[in-house]
């Protein structure tokens, strides 16, 4: 299962190393976007959920690499990622939540 998840995230450039690597989570990061809004940057991408493909039904599709080509307009969504430099912090601070919530 772990293994699983470490090739599947590999397809999105997260590099995982082994199974044993570290898990890399995506939810927490919206907690940092909405209490730190200044660690984050955004970008502006096409968004579209597949509803025809014979084996990507209900498929979500971001196209984050502007392979499409859009004009701005016709994007539909904002990704927010932490800046590279915040990396310490939000792992410091989502522990520090945890420990609080139990």
């Amino acid at each position: 299962m772990v293994l699983d998840y470490h090739r599947n995230t590999a397809a999105f450039g997260e590099s995982i190393d082994s199974e044993d690597g570290p898990v890399v989570l995506h939810d927490p990061a919206c907690i940092l976007y909405a209490l730190e809004p200044e660690c984050c940057t955004m970008k502006k991408v096409f968004c579209d959920i597949e509803l025809s493909g014979k084996y990507s039904h209900g498929l979500t599709v971001i196209d984050i690499n502007d392979r499409y080509r859009l004009d701005e307009k016709d994007k539909n969504m904002y990704l927010v990622f932490a800046k590279d430099d915040t990396d310490e912090h939000f792992r410091r601070m989502f522990i520090e939540g945890i420990k609080k919530a139990v």
